[in-house]
């Protein structure tokens, strides 16, 4: 099913839920979720996460996921996205070659 979004832009519906079993979790899943730890839709529960996207008021103290990054004045809780892997399993998924990692 395709939608409309109230900016216009068009979207895409799904009809039902996405399942074990669907062909779309053979994809990464690329997670949008702000709490302190993210919490898997049920159909990726064995799979887990590629990309982890959070909101982060990262400060000198907190380096939120990693070492402090630079800093902009007046901006937190910025959205920042964590890898489940090492940089060199990174640049292989950002190739395209994702099932070597």
């Amino acid at each position: 099913m395709i939608g409309y979004s109230p900016a216009g832009r068009r979207a895409i519906r799904l009809q039902e839920p996405v399942t074990s079993g669907s062909l779309l979790v053979r994809c990464d899943l690329w997670l949008a979720d702000h709490r302190e730890e993210p919490e898997l839709p049920f159909a990726w529960a064995d799979r887990g996460w590629r990309l982890w996207q959070y909101a982060a008021n990262q400060t000198e103290g907190d380096g939120a996921f990693g070492d402090a990054s630079r800093t902009i004045a007046g901006v937190s809780h910025c959205d920042r996205n964590l890898f489940a892997g090492d940089a060199p399993a990174l640049y292989r998924f950002w190739n395209g070659r994702a099932g070597t990692a």
